[in-house]
């Protein structure tokens, strides 16, 4: 199981290394090893120089990849040299190995805490052979020792275990709440017969587009309203009705660019958000091709007004502008209808 360090964390271990291998340098003629254990003495003050020197000059991708059990055996190799350099057994440091469980219970997984505690109990079995006449005060010491370590070990990485799985559980909870809201919020958006965005959709949409476009203008309302819905209705039946909203949702569809916005207001009624220079551009472009043919029903024609936003325009007045070119369209004669009223005073 790789267990990835962090950079910064293994630069300060690595530094502590390189210190506690410095005390134990300078305490060497102070530590009394007998002479079967001074190899091993060596070899673990070795160890502990080469693996805290890695820690700080190693490249940074190698730490973020670094194996959790060479960062145990190299915690606990630490430990050990230390403990024996300041008097094994009798070392007032021998608590450090309760802090090295710990540290792994808080922070590993459980099998990353057995292991830990397995590399510990070798360190302590190396510090006991240090001294191969132990008082009955040094067994009672190691026994203790031994014994913290294991309860320490087993019920803080219990405890750590369950809390993280908690935390976990109830993030995928808040994922899954705030995924839910999301959708709902879409949904609440959208009108469910045309897909197009629906009247509380249009309301927000409106009134941050003219909050961003007050000092530069440049936002155009199209209102559109299906002419004849009614008698559609009456000879077609309700579902001829929304297959001409359908038909003309698809043609609003197919002539706006990316970017603009369209909505269905409700009833007969929709509307598009444009962003433009050139309202009489936008105003022919529109005009001339909301039409759409209906199987049963034949052709249907939308009626088309457009106003152009102004500096300080609030929703209601540009939609009122728009309402007001579009009742003008309204009113022409039929041959008439092919292009909008377009306002923009």
């Amino acid at each position: 199981m790789s267990w990835p360090l962090p950079v910064g964390l293994a630069r300060v271990l690595g530094v502590i290394g390189l210190f506690a291998a410095g005390v134990q340098l300078l305490t060497w003629p102070l530590v009394v090893v007998p002479s079967s254990m001074t190899s091993l003495h060596t070899a673990l003050l070795a160890a502990t120089v080469l693996g805290s020197a890695a820690l700080v000059v190693a490249p940074s991708w190698t730490l973020t990849r670094a194996s959790s059990h060479a960062l145990i055996v190299a915690a606990v190799t630490l430990q050990t040299g230390y403990v024996m350099a300041t008097g094994a057994i009798a070392s007032p440091y021998l608590s450090g190995y309760i802090a090295l469980v710990l540290a792994a219970a808080l922070f590993a997984s459980r099998r990353m805490t057995l292991l830990t505690l397995v590399a510990i109990l070798l360190g302590l079995w190396v510090v006991a052979l240090a001294d191969p006449t132990p008082s009955g005060t040094d067994v009672t010491t190691l026994v203790t020792v031994v014994t913290i370590c294991v309860l320490v070990g087993l019920t803080t990485s219990l405890l750590a275990s369950r809390q993280r799985h908690d935390l976990r559980r109830a993030e995928r909870r808040l994922h899954r709440s705030q995924r839910e809201s999301s959708l709902r919020r879409s949904e609440a958006l959208i009108d469910p017969l045309t897909g197009l965005g629906n009247r509380r959709a249009f309301d927000e949409d409106a009134a941050a587009a003219l909050a961003d476009r007050r000092q530069s203008g440049g936002l155009l309302l199209a209102m559109v309203d299906v002419d004849g819905l009614k008698a559609v209705n009456d000879t077609f039946g309700h579902s001829g009705g929304d297959e001409a909203l359908q038909a003309i949702a698809a043609a609003l569809r197919s002539r706006v660019r990316a970017g603009d916005r369209l909505y269905r207001l409700g009833g007969d009624e929709f509307a598009a958000l444009c962003t433009s220079d050139d309202p009489a551009a936008l105003a022919a472009r529109l005009g001339h091709h909301i039409e759409a043919e209906v199987p049963r029903v034949g052709r249907i024609r939308a009626s088309i007004g457009v106003a152009h936003a102004q500096p300080g325009d609030e929703p209601v007045v540009i939609t009122s502008r728009a309402d007001a070119a579009l009742y003008e369209t309204k009113r022409r004669p039929l041959p008439e209808r092919h292009g909008p009223v377009l306002t923009t005073d």
